[in-house]
């Protein structure tokens, strides 16, 4: 099993002026650590789950820029449709992909997008299309959208992992009812291991991953409060990823 880290807050010492200098360190460390994948929020704001709505929540696509080395960034204003149109215009967002990075120049016509040429130039590198992950874990739209669609799911993995089981069971029956096959999506997770002081013991850890990996999830994507202070990114990379990555 791959491990990924997962950066949902912000909210660190110093402020914002120790948010750029504290990213970096953590990108730095993760990578050294063995993470497999790095990843932050596609939120606007805090979610109540985690922190406050007025906590330091940064912009996906800019974070990342930043973590690869490119600090450009861009102030957009985006709406908030019902979740109905969102779901349609999420199908419809990864139909004209699909026809861009096919290399077919041509019309599509949705109900919300309607583009006179789906002009991809250059072409993605990956092959045959760089992969498409999505999350979401509800029966009606979002699996049988990862069954057509998705390269890989993204589910939740802070419940009971008999959960997961059925999850990917319900995946499983709608990749069986297109003729697509089930194993040809990476099955992720997201989850959260907090390893400092007072927080999960290595064995626990370990176990807590197990049981992820038994319930069919091969990448498993967690948060680690106190992450800035890299210690237990190290915990990770010395007593933890060694023993996962054969599960």
């Amino acid at each position: 099993m791959k491990m990924g880290l997962q950066i949902p807050s912000f909210t660190w010492p110093g402020g914002a002026e120790q948010i750029a200098p504290n990213l970096a360190r953590i990108g730095r460390a993760a990578e050294e650590s063995g993470f497999s994948s790095l990843w932050v929020m596609d939120h606007f704001f805090q979610i109540e789950t985690i922190g406050k709505p007025d906590e330091p929540m940064l912009e996906a696509y800019g974070t990342l820029n930043f973590l690869a080395a490119h600090t450009n960034s861009i102030q957009l204003g985006v709406p908030f449709p019902p979740l109905k149109e969102r779901f349609e215009r999420l199908e419809e967002t990864v139909q004209i992909a699909l026809q861009m990075w096919s290399g077919k120049s041509a019309l599509y016509m949705g109900k919300h997008y309607r583009l006179a040429e789906t002009l991809c130039s250059p072409l993605p590198i990956s092959k045959p299309h760089p992969p498409i992950m999505i999350g979401g874990a509800g029966e009606k739209r979002a699996l049988p959208l990862v069954a057509k669609y998705a390269d890989a799911c993204n589910l939740y993995a802070f419940e009971d992992v008999a959960v997961l089981r059925r999850k990917l069971d319900v995946l499983r029956r709608q990749c069986d009812a297109i003729g697509r096959r089930f194993e040809e999506i990476e099955r992720t997770a997201i989850g959260a291991i907090d390893l400092r002081q007072g927080g999960m013991s290595t064995r626990e850890a370990i176990e807590y991953c197990r049981k992820v990996s038994g319930s069919g999830i091969q990448h498993f994507i967690v948060s680690m409060p106190g992450d800035y202070e890299l210690k237990p990114l190290e915990r990770m990379e010395k007593e933890i990823i060694p023993a996962v990555v054969e599960f």
